[in-house]
């Protein structure tokens, strides 16, 4: 807008402003006071839901976006590159000590790689996680607490526990560890998958067809291109892109919330495992598949 008498008009202004210099000062003070208000409201509202999300996560047990649980190789092979899929991650267990110091303790004896570590919480904060080849394990505190061993890189520790069905005692040297968090439900620890197939040997166990149907098996862990927007959209896609299902004979199949445990976890909305079965032929409108 063009004014004729700019000059005229902010010379009037500048009058006003002086002529009610406590009022305006008092206005400008109150904007700043709401924005800073907002900006607090916001910032305490993200940061409480982050903290809630944060304890689902750990009650979980993990933080990835969903996983396929109990595949044989050849299926963990066919899944892990999808081109949905950002990041994979793989977990073999292996067994569980129940035993005293083990008995009111829930502890998992697996294998899981560096990316599934990390979103178990189970990044070391001292030493790493074991190598390939080596009789090494990492833990975190409280199962080194229990069993009465100070936390030492090259400790030596000795565990017994079942693998489907056989029970085995082993003695690992500590590679590193990890601090206890209470929130977490089950406890681990980590082996190399060379001594996971070797327990599996020594056991008689075949991985692709254990007895309880998950000692051995390859759990698909995995963080989704798309981020969580569409998780349980995207893992059934997933499944349909290699000839797998998602929902067929009731029974045969369930979304439930992903554990990294062998036992079912507490529910999050954010945190999904597909567990399925090949299709079955078109003749088949029933099932006499097992229950989950």
């Amino acid at each position: 807008m063009n004014v004729s008498n700019r000059k005229c008009v902010r010379t009037l202004a500048r009058r006003s402003l002086r002529a009610s210099r406590t009022r305006n000062l008092i206005a400008v003070l109150a904007i700043a006071l709401t924005t800073v208000l907002f900006t607090s409201l916001f910032t305490i509202a993200l940061s409480i839901n982050d903290g809630f999300q944060q304890n689902n996560f750990r009650q979980v047990g993990g933080y990835s976006h969903g996983g396929f649980k109990y595949l044989t190789e050849a299926q963990y092979e066919a899944l892990k590159d999808d081109p949905l899929i950002g990041q994979a991650g793989l977990r073999r267990f292996v067994g569980m000590p129940t035993q005293d110091p083990f008995n009111k303790a829930h502890v998992e004896v697996s294998y899981a790689d560096a990316n599934d570590a990390h979103w178990m919480y189970c990044d070391p904060v001292e030493g790493r996680l074991p190598q390939e080849g080596t009789d090494e394990a990492a833990t975190d505190t409280h199962v080194l607490e229990l069993l009465g061993v100070e936390p030492e890189l090259g400790a030596r520790f000795t565990l017994t526990f079942d693998v489907d069905g056989h029970e085995t005692t082993q003695t690992f040297t500590l590679s590193g560890w990890w601090e206890y968090d209470e929130a977490i439900v089950a406890n681990h620890v980590l082996l190399p998958e060379s001594r996971v197939d070797a327990l599996l040997d020594e056991a008689g166990v075949n991985p692709n067809a254990p007895e309880d149907g998950m000692t051995g098996a390859w759990n698909l862990d995995v963080m989704l291109k798309s981020g969580s927007a569409h998780i349980e959209r995207d893992m059934e896609q997933i499944l349909a892109g290699h000839g797998f299902q998602s929902e067929t004979p009731p029974g045969s199949t369930i979304f439930a919330p992903a554990s990294t445990g062998a036992t079912p976890a507490p529910s999050s909305p954010a945190d999904w495992t597909s567990r399925w079965w090949p299709p079955l032929p078109p003749c088949c409108c029933s099932s006499s598949l097992p229950a989950i």
